[in-house]
């Protein structure tokens, strides 16, 4: 959903056009004309608020289907910078859960403009600008309306101050120091949105799910936490996809002696393990689902059952987990249990993909080659870094690794400079099977090759918009067999 937010100003609703004198739409009509929305808040004062309901009445005329709403704002003086960030801050709290917020900038005094800016720089809120161009400046380069985006890498970086946050006055741990520790690098507002998030969380004992594609760094920001929480006991990790149901159920709760063929003496799990530290699940969306059955029981009773044991055993790990799957969609699909969200989800953080927070590259390419012992030896030339910086980097931060390693492996000098910059060709004729997993101890072929076709199945009903017939034209199989639910030790199916 995408909220606009604007102060009404008086050239709301409308404004007389010079020279002529005719009566035109103001800043907030033209942008909601211009730049569709699905709900418009309004922020009058009082000075202003007959123009705000003037205006919600001809925004509700002309849009019958807009959620609109015209706030009354205490704000005696509409030049108070505390008190116009308050009022921001408390306004964006509410409306930044329910979708992406626009703050229309051309209404309201500068002290306003400057708030917006602010907070929209700090990256306390995600939050848009929308800039309204007097139409004498309006050229094919610069349009009426521009999306001025505080995360682009030539905004200035306006820091938050964290305690802010504070619900009572703890400690706040060395933000850099620990990110540092973590081996997280970057500085981008985006990625520090979550890490600041994720300092207020390490302060409780909450679950915390990390969301992320492959590759941005989700197991590092379960390690920053697991720092800033001053927890004494381990960090201890699972990846829990592509292992058998048998094996991570070994794992996380252990087993007794005799529980099946080759279990020749007792082993703890790593619930017992992390006992006073932290249990780190990784790839949680792939678990099967009667494990997520036993994960959710350890999480609501804290106790687990090994396998073959007779007794239950107390635990007390905290839990973070990760995903790159989309969690939503695996609830409804039934992949994932609704329950089990709401008990991993205490908190939950958002890693930015590499392409949102490009101007963190040179950062990385330097740590890189400080962690090769190259930083005195080897540097990447302007272009090089600006050619990297302009690459979508499908594969994160994990692929931007492997570019500058090659590079460093295979250029002549010590210079890298744009020609010595090589991707992968994904124009050509890629190998379709470079993604297979490597098999490993507890590896399910059967189970892995019928989500694999689960998943092209219900990609290729997406692609169609549920056109059965369609879809089965892409995959070459009957349109039939869509809907055919997947055996395990059937790989062959159509």
């Amino acid at each position: 959903m995408r909220v606009l937010l604007s102060f009404v100003g008086s050239h709301d609703p409308t404004t007389s056009s010079l020279p002529d004198g005719n009566t035109i739409d103001g800043p907030i009509l033209t942008l909601v004309k211009h730049c569709p929305c699905d709900r418009v808040v309004l922020l009058s004062t009082r000075d202003m608020h007959d123009r705000g309901d003037t205006l919600l009445a001809m925004l509700q005329e002309r849009l019958p289907a807009l959620d609109a709403v015209n706030l009354t704002c205490p704000l005696p003086d509409p030049t108070d910078h505390l008190a116009i960030l308050r009022l921001l801050r408390k306004t964006l709290k509410e409306e930044s859960r329910g979708g992406d917020c626009f703050a229309g900038v051309a209404s309201g005094t500068p002290a306003m403009h400057a708030c917006w800016l602010l907070i929209a720089a700090s990256g306390e809120f995600p939050l848009k600008l929308l800039q309204l161009r007097p139409e004498r400046f309006v050229t094919a380069e610069h349009p009426l309306i521009t999306i001025i985006d505080p995360m682009h890498s030539e905004f200035p970086r306006v820091l938050a101050r964290l305690d802010r946050f504070k619900e009572e006055q703890a400690e706040v741990p060395d933000l850099a120091r620990m990110q540092k520790h973590a081996g997280i690098v970057g500085s981008h507002p985006a990625l520090r949105r979550e890490l600041e998030k994720a300092v207020i969380y390490a302060r409780s004992k909450d679950s915390v799910l990390i969301l992320g594609e492959s590759g941005t760094g989700k197991e590092l920001v379960a390690k920053f936490i697991h720092l800033c929480s001053g927890i004494r006991g381990e960090f201890i990790a699972l990846n829990c996809g592509g292992l058998s149901e048998n094996l991570v159920d070994s794992e996380l709760f252990g087993y007794k002696k005799g529980a099946f063929t080759g279990a020749e003496k007792d082993r703890e799990g790593l619930f017992v393990r992390a006992k006073g530290g932290t249990l780190f699940l990784d790839e949680i969306g792939d678990m099967p689902l009667p494990l997520q059955v036993k994960l959710l029981r350890a999480l609501q009773e804290k106790k687990i059952r090994p396998v073959g044991a007779d007794k239950e055993v107390p635990v007390d790990a905290r839990v973070l987990a990760a995903t790159n799957v989309n969690v939503k969609e695996a609830i409804q699909d039934k992949r994932f249990r609704e329950d089990l969200y709401y008990r991993i989800a205490g908190g939950q953080l958002t890693l930015p993909p590499l392409r949102q927070r490009s101007s963190d590259i040179p950062e990385l390419v330097a740590a890189f080659l400080e962690r090769s012992n190259l930083a005195h030896k080897k540097r990447f030339t302007g272009n090089a870094l600006r050619k990297l910086q302009q690459y979508p980097w499908r594969g994160n931060i994990r692929e931007l690794e492997l570019v500058v390693t090659n590079a460093l492996r295979f250029a002549d000098g010590n210079v890298i400079d744009a020609p010595d910059i090589e991707f992968r060709d994904v124009s050509g004729d890629p190998d379709p099977f470079a993604g297979l997993p490597e098999p490993h101890a507890g590896f399910d072929l059967d189970a892995y090759c019928g989500e694999v076709r689960r998943r092209l199945k219900a990609r290729a009903l997406e692609i169609t918009g549920g056109n059965k017939k369609r879809a089965a034209e892409l995959l070459a199989i009957a349109p039939a067999a869509l809907s055919k639910k997947e055996k395990r030790g059937d790989i062959n199916q159509g």
